[in-house]
């Protein structure tokens, strides 16, 4: 059903095995990348292009893994990069910020709070963590010009299916799914030339 939707979406499925879309992950995966793939079109994030659209899944077997994988990403982060993370609820989008925010020697403590749109934390480099859960519509992302964020930082945003056309086409989008009691799926998803090698760092990270 998900490869059918993707071919449905003009995806192919010798698409997932070529140059410009790949994912690292054994046979038993390709639905997962069809889903992938599929969701990229479907919900308007970059298209494949010249520089590439690169989806790679790792497994995350605790909390403090999920952690340890933000925070070995960080030490690869520079100002402008942007990370969205999506995933419900207790998927652990929160954990991996924290994670990131140790890499990135923040020292104050970075909660989940709805109530907050955009927490900015100080560190070797500004961390700006958007949560837009509370929001309901495009325009209300629209308004919050999450982009000029990343003029001084790094933009990690939670929820960002709430208006992914309001935000940086070029980014690091990771997918967090339960995948256990404690094992989380992380899927990492590259849109332009500079994720394709923070996605190398993801990996080094994950694999670590």
């Amino acid at each position: 059903e998900l490869v059918d939707r993707a071919t449905r979406l003009g995806v192919s499925e010798d698409s997932f095995e070529g140059d410009e879309v790949r994912m690292d992950v054994g046979d038993d995966d390709h639905a997962h990348i069809a889903r992938l793939n599929a969701a990229t079109r479907s919900v308007g994030t970059a298209p494949v292009t010249e520089t590439g659209v690169v989806a790679r899944a790792y497994l995350s077997t605790s909390p403090e893994q999920t952690a340890a994988i933000g925070a070995r990403l960080a030490k690869s982060l520079r100002a402008g990069d942007v990370l969205l993370l999506r995933g419900e609820l207790g998927s652990g989008k929160t954990c991996f910020t924290q994670g990131l925010a140790r890499g990135l020697d923040v020292a104050d403590p970075v909660k989940s709070s709805s109530f907050i749109l955009v927490a900015e934390y100080g560190g070797r480099l500004r961390l700006y963590h958007a949560d837009l859960y509370r929001l309901t519509t495009p325009e209300e992302v629209a308004e919050l010009a999450l982009g000029d964020y990343t003029i001084d930082g790094v933009l990690v945003v939670e929820w960002p299916e709430r208006g992914l056309r309001e935000l940086p086409d070029e980014r690091l989008e990771i997918d967090f799914e339960h995948a256990g009691v404690s094992e989380r799926r992380l899927s990492f998803t590259a849109a332009g030339e500079r994720y394709r090698h923070l996605l190398q760092a993801a990996e080094e990270a994950a694999s670590s």
